[in-house]
């Protein structure tokens, strides 16, 4: 009978992968989003019970909104400015709601403001739209510059580690952070046995000489799963 082993005698933790960014670059984008709506409405006086759509919507007519730009549909009514839509919800629960749409992004906000108040904030909003977009575009831009190098930095101590770890069969999984390297280092022991049946109970019985048919495995391996992200492209629409 013949009895083979495989015993992992270190156990490996494989690496987070590392951005110089926390957030992949669509969630970099919709955050930047979300903070930019916020921060139009959060920064006015609120009251206590927002203003009705109906209201917020005339109050956009009266200061230039074309009415062929409003839909009115039961429970909102949307408005289409230059550079993004604009849901305002009339109906509970989600009355006194807007909910900005932009690039194939979408952000709901409950400011509570009266429909004046509400008005101006998303004619604000709609045009300092084209500075955010400028803003995300740069960005970007230099988070693929950044990424890039990180993954650059990845292959090439990926290469260093596989022309010599696996030959001494350990396997390695790694990080770079920074100017340093994070390994985690594996080794495999293996062996094989051929012994009579009636030999068995005793050679499970004797410890020190089952380890000593161990010996490393020389199939080692280098895993670069802490590579940067890079993306195939992004889905927000920038001309």
């Amino acid at each position: 009978m013949k009895i083979e082993f495989n015993k992992t005698i270190i156990k490996s933790s494989r690496s987070q992968r590392r951005y110089y960014s926390p957030l992949t670059p669509e969630e970099e984008t919709k955050q930047m989003f979300a903070d930019f709506v916020s921060e139009h409405f959060n920064r006015r006086k609120k009251v206590g019970m927002p203003g009705p759509a109906e209201e917020t919507v005339a109050e956009l007519i009266r200061q230039g909104v074309p009415k062929s730009s409003v839909t009115f549909c039961f429970s909102y009514l949307a408005v289409e400015l230059a550079h993004a839509t604009y849901y305002i919800y009339r109906t509970e629960p989600d009355r006194g709601s807007v909910q900005v749409n932009w690039n194939r992004l979408r952000f709901t906000v409950k400011p509570a403001l009266s429909s004046k108040v509400m008005a101006e904030a998303i004619l604000r909003m709609d045009a300092e739209l084209p500075a955010l977009e400028t803003r995300v575009k740069e960005f970007l831009d230099r988070l693929a510059v950044e990424m890039k190098a990180e993954e650059i930095l990845q292959v090439s101590v990926g290469a260093q580690l596989e022309a010599v770890l696996p030959a001494m069969g350990l396997g390695c999984t790694f990080s770079v952070k920074g100017d340093k390297v994070h390994m985690d280092l594996t080794r495999t022991f293996q062996g094989s046995v051929d012994l009579p049946i009636a030999e068995l109970q005793a050679f499970l019985a004797d410890h020190e000489r089952i380890l000593g048919t161990l010996h490393p495995d020389g199939n080692g391996y280098v895993d670069d799963s802490g590579h940067a992200y890079l993306g195939s492209g992004t889905p927000f629409l920038f001309p």
